[in-house]
């Protein structure tokens, strides 16, 4: 939990996510350096800035894998 000018904010550890390929909420590209840009993940075993757990209902977000543009649409 953060607080800053009064307001609080919890950080959540993990990010439940669903693979879809349908009607994603973001388009992920798994990169080996430099997730940079908005959609692009490097996946770690230390030193992450959240965790991911693949869920099959009930997700935070839906995601879909592309190796090209990804993002939000």
């Amino acid at each position: 939990m953060a607080t800053k000018a009064g307001i609080t904010v919890v950080l959540a550890k993990w990010i439940f996510v669903e693979v879809t390929g349908h009607f994603p909420d973001l388009k992920v590209k798994v990169v080996e350096s430099f997730p940079d840009d908005i959609g692009e993940w490097k996946f770690v075993e230390s030193g992450e800035d959240f965790t991911v757990q693949f869920v099959d209902s009930f997700p935070d977000i839906k995601i879909k894998y592309v190796n090209s543009f990804p993002g939000v649409e």
